[in-house]
């Protein structure tokens, strides 16, 4: 099959993980190199990949930061490197399985109309390592009913469901060049917010195959386990960051009051109180009323139609 995939991985302190990762992404048929971002590691990360690149100079692309830039700086390095038609993205903790991109290639070649699809993943723990919040998530994506673009963004943004991250995602390079690419001020929550805004400009559609095809390892060392706080506090960001866009993007009402609605869920996580239904209820009605009075336009756009 034509080669057409450019992989792109960013990595730090990855050389435990990294060379599966980055064999998993080689071994596709689909794809024409693998990018990796060294997001100046300290640790083996640059003898594991020059090793490989030993073997497979011709498909492993190799690019180091001079400083740590973060996984957005990273994937935005990626983007602007790649050759390919099409982008996916893989963490150098996780891995795909063989066929990963057989059937969603075959989908965006049959559907010109639509530029990106999505699959599941599947999670895996490390060392007996499983949060309590992770605990019935062994599989997460989406696989139901093509949605619209103003429906598939309304049910990210109000987490109606569980749909999909930026690993389970194929493409268009072409589409990703509408956005903004990744905000780097973000550790945590950059790509959700590329998510919300390629689902905003674009057709994004899931593959409904139900077999796994990635493989998401969840350990005490990455992001996702180890910076709980952190996370919270960059999507209450990123909520606030996308009450602005109301002004600037088209969102339908239901949109906005999810925007509105998930900025007050934040704001109890990262507040850690009030704990009774009294209290929550009266912060509730304050920081609502700060809100529209910050930013009076919400209530309009909340109320439209």
């Amino acid at each position: 099959m034509e080669a057409k995939i450019s992989v792109i991985i960013p990595a730090f302190n990855a050389a435990t993980y990294v060379e599966q990762a980055i064999n998993s992404a080689l071994i596709q048929e689909e794809v024409l190199e693998v990018i990796v971002i060294d997001d100046a590691s300290t640790d083996a990360t640059a003898e594991v990949v020059q090793k490989l690149m030993a073997r497979n100079s011709s498909k492993l692309v190799y690019k180091v930061n001079a400083q740590n830039l973060g996984p957005g700086a990273s994937r935005n390095i990626g983007i602007r490197t790649a050759r390919g038609q099409y982008l996916s993205f893989l963490d150098a903790d996780d891995y795909f399985l063989p066929g990963r991109f057989s059937h969603a290639v075959q989908l965006l070649a049959e559907r010109p109309d639509v530029h990106g699809c999505f699959t599941r993943v599947q999670n895996v723990w490390q060392d007996d390592f499983r949060p309590a919040a992770f605990q019935h998530q062994d599989i997460i994506g989406y696989t139901g009913s093509e949605l619209s673009q103003k429906d598939l963004l309304y049910h990210i943004l109000a987490e109606r469901g569980d749909f999909f991250s930026i690993i389970a995602l194929l493409v268009k390079k072409s589409a990703v060049e509408q956005t903004a690419l990744l905000d780097e001020s973000f550790l945590y929550g950059g790509d959700i917010e590329f998510i919300y805004e390629l689902c905003y400009k674009c057709l994004l559609v899931p593959e409904k195959d139900e077999d796994i095809k990635i493989i998401r390892r969840l350990h005490d060392q990455n992001i996702t386990s180890s910076e709980g706080h952190r996370q919270f506090n960059d999507r209450w960001k990123l909520i606030q960051k996308w009450l602005d866009h109301i002004s600037d993007y088209q969102l339908e009402p239901r949109t906005c009051r999810a925007l509105v609605l998930r900025y007050v869920h934040f704001w109890y996580v990262i507040k850690g109180y009030p704990k009774s239904m009294v209290g929550r209820q009266i912060i509730k009605s304050g920081l609502l009323l700060q809100l529209l009075t910050q930013k009076p336009f919400l209530l309009k756009r909340c109320t439209l139609g």
